[in-house]
């Protein structure tokens, strides 16, 4: 938020108030300092500066609607001040109305058409409908006015770092934090370029940097977790991981029970509430922490996705599950499921990696195999593929692939190959052609059990990192997962196995975004088995 005002006027003087909120303001105390403005106001309704500012300190407090409607009201006794629209466009943006955002930036450029701050907002408007090229034209508009605006030159950086063009990135960032030093995003997304371009312990540095810049801000340590938990640092990884929760990224899973959450204090006769916080992958990874709670004495309750709920039935050390939306148990303590690895200070040596932890029910196995040897026989082989994971996921278009970037490996002789593939990118399988040997059961899959029985019956999954291979892996069959050249933090670096899951095999990019590669190496393994 912008934090300056012109041209404001009041009756009276309340320069020493107004000095004391701003000052509780800048030291993030954020609910005195709405005290003192409110008491100006109380006084004083027509204190353009109190009112501002409680715009903006209610912006903080996340009160988005009550931010807006003090700005509404400076602007009733004021509406010729740019700085109070653009700080209403910044509040529209944060809660996705972005016409009424444009329109605020939009004003304010009309009654100050040198108002940098302005172009700029505009530009980051832009660049969160990923409008790129509007954006950075923006941005370059906002430094023709002011060459000395880092902001501007951070965000045509990031930009440039979405289109993967790193070293352009990196050159536009340096500059700002040449004019900012203390630039603890710049820091932080310079990190993130050295992670990408393989330089983990450069991006290490960088994050380390933006700690000591600014030691509270949650994306650097999350990030600083992820490259920890890559280069199989543990001990620290974990503990920064749970920074996770004051991120933005992380802010709406954030969950206030009323009871206490568990650190891994005495829990023997209690009740404690699992709760899974991200994808289904990660809830079929972490699920087996379940039986080393129930280990320690207690009642164990998991929340589970309606997707996995008869999946995770057979899981042991699971006493009840309540399905996602479903109203929430009595419990005495709770703990997310990713949170579980720090919990137990897990390390290399001490990952529960006995599989399968999850046991399908025999029924369930018996009915896909009948399913299964109907459709075809005499093959040497029968495996199970996939090739997209959740679209909605961050990192979804370097992992997932097309399923005519399988045509190597299903070209390989003498292999039924069946689809996995339920959802998103199933439809592919309808432009193939008859000629290629892939048989899609998926009609059949109403949920992960139905995909656990059909791979109990299969002899390899082959798949792109998502939940099927985790699946795959949690019921100890043979899995290979193509894994992009950055991966995932679970995958670690520069092994072909994982240490959570015994049975799998991992195929790497040797080079960005290089898929080629990696599929001609799976269809030399398969051609030689």
């Amino acid at each position: 938020m912008i934090e300056k005002m012109q041209n404001s006027r009041s009756k009276q003087d309340y320069s020493d108030l107004l000095k004391a909120g701003f000052e509780y303001y800048r030291k993030g105390w954020f609910d005195k300092a709405k005290d003192i403005f409110e008491k100006i106001v109380e006084y004083d309704k027509e204190n353009i500066d109190a009112l501002f500012f409680l715009g903006v300190v209610y912006y903080e407090l996340k009160n988005y609607y009550k931010s807006l409607n003090y700005f509404e009201k400076a602007l009733s006794y004021s509406d010729r001040n740019p700085i109070v629209y653009v700080n209403m466009g910044t509040v529209y943006k944060e809660i996705g109305d972005f016409e009424n955002a444009f329109l605020c930036y939009q004003k304010a450029i009309k009654i100050d058409p040198a108002f940098t701050e302005a172009y700029n907002h505009l530009g980051t408007l832009y660049q969160e409908t990923r409008q790129f090229d509007i954006a950075e034209e923006y941005y370059k508009r906002a430094l023709s006015l002011n060459p000395n605006f880092a902001d501007a030159y951070y965000n045509i950086g990031t930009i440039l770092k979405e289109k993967e063009l790193f070293d352009d990135a990196q050159e536009y960032i340096l500059k700002a934090l040449s004019l900012n030093p203390l630039h603890r995003e710049g820091l932080v997304n310079l990190g993130d370029i050295q992670k990408e371009k393989g330089e983990m312990s450069k991006g290490l540095g960088y994050y380390k940097q933006a700690i000591s810049v600014s030691p509270d801000y949650p994306e650097a340590h999350f990030n600083l977790a992820c490259v920890y938990l890559l280069l199989g640092n543990f001990e620290e990884g974990w503990a920064e991981y749970e920074w996770r929760w004051k991120t933005k990224e992380f802010e709406a899973l954030r969950r206030d029970f009323g009871k206490p959450r568990w650190y891994g204090e005495e829990i023997r006769g209690k009740r404690i509430f699992l709760t899974c916080e991200q994808g289904l992958g990660d809830a079929i990874q972490f699920v087996r922490y379940a039986k080393r709670v129930k280990d320690l004495g207690a009642e164990v309750i998991l929340e589970v996705p309606k997707v996995l709920h008869r999946l995770f039935m057979y899981v042991e050390g699971i006493d009840s599950l309540v399905m996602v939306g479903s109203e929430v148990p009595n419990f005495d303590v709770y703990c997310p499921l990713l949170s579980l690895p720090y919990v137990f200070k897990t390390n290399l040596e001490t990952i529960p990696n006995e599989v399968p932890y999850v046991i399908v029910n025999e029924e369930i196995v018996k009915r896909w195999a009948m399913r299964v040897n109907s459709s075809k026989d005499n093959y040497k082989m029968k495996i199970g593929i996939a090739w997209a994971g959740n679209p909605r996921h961050k990192k979804d278009k370097h992992r997932t692939i097309s399923l005519r970037d399988y045509l190597p490996i299903l070209n390989v002789k003498d292999i039924a190959f069946y689809s996995l593939q339920k959802g998103y990118g199933s439809e592919q399988v309808k432009g193939l052609g008859e000629d290629l040997k892939i048989i899609d059961l998926t009609d059949g899959i109403e949920d992960f059990l139905d995909t656990a029985g059909l791979i109990m019956n299969l002899d390899l999954v082959i798949s792109v990192d998502t939940a099927v291979a985790h699946l795959a892996g949690a019921l100890g069959k043979p899995v290979w997962v193509l894994i992009p050249f950055v991966p995932d933090w679970r995958w670690m670096l520069n092994r072909e196995d994982s240490p959570w899951y015994p049975t799998m095999r991992l195929f790497r990019q040797e080079i960005r975004n290089d898929w080629d590669g990696v599929i001609k190496k799976v269809s030399f393994e398969l051609m030689n088995m």
